[in-house]
Order: structure tokens, then sequence, then C-alpha cells
């Protein structure tokens, strides 16, 4: 077995060593890109003072916005809670009308059930 594996490892290089080396190119060159001089922003105080205002009053709309959907939110939240209580109570005075109904219905069925006197 050793041998087998002996003869084709040196089947397998002598393989090897008839193949021709092949040359990898070089890269190319690494290009520098052109120094170019770069200038501060210039500062325009006139605009920037707009750009403030405009922002500010961004600002000022969107909390606007926002405190009038909290209080929405807190008036339909309330008007939930509201409801819910209602048909909670609703739900409890159907049970008490269906509990009398049924007992309404069983003294029905008994009163049915009972023979009926005859009269002499």
């Amino acid at each position: 077995m050793m041998r087998v594996f002996a003869l084709l490892l040196g089947m397998s290089l002598a393989g090897c060593a008839s193949v021709e080396p092949t040359t990898i190119p070089a890269p190319p060159p690494a290009v520098e890109p052109p120094t170019a001089v770069v200038r501060p922003p210039v500062a325009d105080p006139v605009r920037d003072e707009a750009v403030i205002r405009d922002l500010r009053h961004q600002v000022e709309r969107l909390t606007a916005q926002l405190t009038d959907a909290q209080r929405r939110y807190a008036t339909l939240n309330e008007d939930h809670r509201r409801g819910e209580a209602a048909l909670r109570d609703s739900q409890r005075k159907v049970d008490e009308l269906q509990q009398k109904l049924d007992a309404l219905l069983a003294i029905d069925r008994d009163t049915r059930r009972r023979p009926k006197p005859t009269v002499k």
C-alpha cells in the first residue's frame, strides 16, 4: 500500500515538473491624483441667519404639530376609555336581563307542565 502511494506521488511530481512556469505580470504603477487646493467654505452671515431662522420656524411648526397630535391622542384615549366603560356597563345589564329572562322562561315552563285543575 505504501509503495502504491509513493508511486502515485512520484508520478504527480514528475507531471508537475514537465509543466512550464508562467509569469505573472506586474501590477500597473499607482497613479497619484493631482493635488487640489481645498478652500475653506466662505461664511455668509446673512445667509446663515436666514437658514437658522428657517430652521427655528420649522422646529416651532413641528412642535406645534406634536402638541396638537398629543392633545388629540389624549382626547381619543379618554373617549376610548369611556366607550369601554359604557360597553362593560351594557354587558353587565345584558347579563342581568338574560338571567331574568331565563328565570321567567323557567317559570313559564313550570306553569305549562302543571296539570290544570278541573273546575267542578
